[in-house]
């Protein structure tokens, strides 16, 4: 179902993004896979079977404390299906309680992208109107 498709994991060297990593290309993705710290986003996939030289993955560096990398690396994907963001950066806030972080503070840096996917996918919004998925074209499962 995502044969050919174009998607951003950014956090890939998590556990989580690893995983969908692998997931995404089981199912024919093409991967754009992200992280702030290369050697250990290697070193996870790896772990999850992906060969260093597959043909469909590509590896970038991705500091989501910078609003301004995030911006370039999106404004220059105009060929992007999907984008999940598996990352918790590390900014002011890291390591606070999870019921003490704020909303701003998860959407500062992941909400940039929004309108450029929302011209190629489906905007659908969330149970609160600061809450939206932004949905491929092609719906899927994992």
């Amino acid at each position: 179902m995502l044969k050919g498709k174009k998607i951003l994991v950014a956090g890939a060297g998590g556990l989580l993004g690893s995983t969908l990593s692998a997931a995404l290309l089981a199912q024919g993705a093409k991967v754009l896979v992200a992280d702030i710290n290369l050697p250990l986003m290697n070193e996870r996939l790896e772990q999850q079977g992906i060969d260093p030289r597959h043909a469909d993955v590509t590896r970038l560096t991705l500091d989501l404390n910078d609003v301004a990398s995030v911006d370039a690396l999106f404004a220059s994907l105009d060929d992007l299906d999907g984008a999940v963001n598996c990352s918790y950066p590390r900014n002011k806030r890291y390591g606070a309680r999870f019921e003490s972080v704020t909303l701003e503070a998860l959407l500062t840096v992941t909400a940039s992208p929004i309108p450029a996917l929302a011209e190629r996918s489906t905007v659908v919004p969330g149970p609160s109107p600061s809450r939206v998925s932004v949905l491929p074209s092609t719906r899927f499962s994992l």
